[in-house]
């Protein structure tokens, strides 16, 4: 069992997905308070908690789908920073900072196989 998650980790951008996953969870906790006061935040509550769940399904994208990493990574990096503005300072800036360092981390990530190093080049 520990071998099949080790050899889940290293095939896919697991930590950058879980940043990603972590960022949404946070972005849409935070306008999720009592229900009074998202219907007096109005439109804006709803946005927030659509916002995030659009970022946890980019996270589940980057951990589950990892050739579609960087569409992923780039919607996930823009959300984060219009979270800054929408939802409570994006998560009171923890959320938008984990959504953009887990994008640049999934942008920044390859593979084994396409790696210079594995082909024999160095860098």
């Amino acid at each position: 069992m520990r071998t099949r998650f080790r050899n889940f980790r290293y095939t896919r951008p697991f930590w950058a997905g879980l940043c990603v996953l972590l960022a949404g969870l946070i972005i849409t906790w935070l306008p999720l308070g009592p229900v009074n006061d998202i219907v007096a935040a109005g439109v804006g509550g709803y946005v927030g908690v659509l916002l995030g769940a659009v970022v946890i399904a980019m996270g589940v994208v980057i951990l589950v789908i990892p050739k579609a990493r960087h569409l992923a990574a780039i919607v996930a990096v823009l959300l984060g920073i219009a979270s800054y503005p929408i939802t409570n300072l994006g998560g009171f800036i923890v959320g938008m900072l984990l959504a953009v360092f887990g994008g640049c981390m999934a942008l920044a990530w390859t593979d084994d196989k396409s790696s210079p190093r594995s082909k024999g080049i160095e860098a």
